[in-house]
């Protein structure tokens, strides 16, 4: 009864309030427009539905434990000459950006 659907991060292919529950593990880390993302969990999202999620803020390109917030020390326009190519995009989110983007889209932690 579970049904797996992928999508291109822009709108899913999914009707407004059609969804009891989203699940997104350690990966709206890497997503270029989280404000975009979220605000589609919101929207498919029925009234008391769920959305359960991790997102790991850690710097990935470092596994020294001295450096897990590099990511952050860089200006915006650096990291994205630094990141513009790669496969693994890591936006720089920190957790309180993380839960205003949340309690905008009116998602409650």
């Amino acid at each position: 009864g579970v049904e797996l659907r992928l999508y291109n991060g822009r709108r899913m292919p999914l009707a407004d309030a059609c969804v009891d529950a989203l699940w997104a593990w350690d990966c709206l880390e890497h997503v270029r427009s989280p404000a975009a993302v979220m605000e589609e969990v919101a929207r498919v999202l029925r009234p008391g539905g769920r959305f359960v999620a991790e997102v790991d803020i850690r710097d990935h390109f470092y596994a020294d434990e001295a450096r897990l917030l590099d990511n952050l020390g860089y200006p915006e326009a650096v990291w994205n000459l630094m990141t513009w190519n790669r496969s693994v995009y890591t936006n720089r989110l920190r957790m309180s950006d993380w839960s205003r983007l949340f309690d905008r889209c009116g998602l409650r932690v």
